[in-house]
């Protein structure tokens, strides 16, 4: 580096390219971020538009885990939100995650977030898991992020090793080498675990975390949502998970019935208002005895809604006549539907036994209203829920 002498003062003239040096710095987290998913982070580019909570809705069911984020008590370390396919879990925590970044909470408490998505690359795998989430808290808490970096160039290798290494060499080694620890926990959001691909994978990982916890004590707090497949509620049954997780269903005691009309009133809205074809149709539209309707057959999941307003709006498309195949129904008009539940149904380990479910729903098809069991597909023809024990 020479020295060049101005008049009126003296500079040093630099030769390079600094941004390069100064990656070159950290060359161990620029490893680590090719080895990871950015693509499952809740506010990534991939994800956009991502599933939300509509505006005034699941009010009681946020209050609840907001509750529990502020509260820092030590008795519950996890927080299970879980309910059937379509409930709106995912919605529900990706409105946590834009909560808890936004101006108003400051990212305080917010540590990581990893959306499970079966099918999309990088986003199905445990694999990506704690890479992901170590590389977001790398840059979230103070000091975390050199420790990591130089984890990383010690051993540039560290992403593509197994889950358990990640964890241990990422996340716990880096926090046991952090002075001082952080005063308060971070909140990591794990969602659709039961999209990620393999039960034994799915149940590793909580047991990971829960040593990660229990074991090992790191500031952490997770927050995780998924279907109550019996293995996933079988792993929060044991009792080192059971006594220090929170749980809440998605069930009726939330009135999802109010949220969903809500929803369909205002989506609705938004249709005949984009729509100049529907400016001689009567208001309201559709009445509301066909809201009530659509509200029955939801019974309870928005993921129903949310098919029929896409469904009715669609581009180039009649709002009227939509909604007449809606109501039919025409199997057309739950493309989605289908392919979701067709795809619940292919994991299935024993397809035996769904050939003879559903044979037994379709030969009893006029008495489906006085069935009464849990778990929800959709009836193969109606398009209406079916509940399954």
């Amino acid at each position: 580096m020479a020295n060049v002498i101005i008049q009126g003062g003296t500079f040093n003239s630099a030769q390079g390219d600094f941004h390069i040096i100064n990656k070159d710095q950290e060359s161990g987290l620029q490893n680590l971020k090719l080895g990871i998913s950015l693509g499952a982070i809740h506010n990534s580019a991939e994800r956009y538009p991502p599933p939300n909570c509509h505006p005034g809705t699941r009010r009681a069911v946020r209050q609840i885990i907001l509750d529990w984020i502020h509260s820092e008590s030590l008795d519950s370390s996890f927080f299970w939100l879980y309910g059937p396919a379509g409930a709106g879990k995912t919605a529900i925590l990706q409105a946590i995650a834009e909560l808890l970044c936004s101006p108003s909470e400051s990212g305080q408490n917010f540590g990581a977030s990893f959306f499970f998505s079966r099918g999309k690359k990088g986003q199905g795998q445990g694999d990506f898991l704690f890479s992901t989430i170590a590389y977001q808290l790398a840059l979230k808490v103070t000091g975390l992020r050199q420790l990591v970096n130089g984890i990383m160039e010690s051993d540039p290798t560290l992403h593509t090793k197994s889950m358990d290494v990640q964890l241990q060499t990422l996340i716990v080694d880096a926090f046991h080498d952090l002075s001082p620890l952080p005063q308060r926990s971070y909140l990591v959001i794990i969602d659709g675990l039961d999209e990620c691909h393999g039960n034994v994978i799915q149940e590793s990982i909580l047991q990971l975390l829960c040593e990660a916890i229990t074991v090992h004590k790191l500031p952490l707090r997770f927050l995780i949502g998924s279907r109550p497949e019996s293995h996933i509620r079988h792993s929060f049954d044991q009792e080192s998970l059971y006594t220090i997780t929170q749980r809440v269903v998605l069930d009726e005691s939330f009135n999802p019935e109010r949220d969903i009309r809500v929803f369909l009133r205002d989506g609705f809205a938004k249709i005949y208002a984009k729509n100049p074809i529907l400016s001689h149709v009567e208001q309201p539209w559709p009445r509301e005895g066909i809201i009530d309707l659509l509200v029955q057959r939801s019974s309870g999941q928005f993921i129903y809604a949310t098919t029929v307003l896409k469904f009715v709006g669609a581009d180039f498309c009649s709002p009227t006549k939509q909604l007449e195949l809606v109501l039919k129904p025409d199997p057309t008009a739950f493309s989605d539907l289908d392919q979701l539940y067709t795809q619940i149904l292919s994991v299935y380990p024993s397809s035996v036994n769904i050939v003879q479910v559903l044979g037994f729903i379709i030969a009893v098809d006029e008495n489906l209203p006085l069935l009464s069991m849990r778990s929800t597909i959709y009836h193969p023809f109606h398009n209406v829920p079916i509940l399954l024990s």
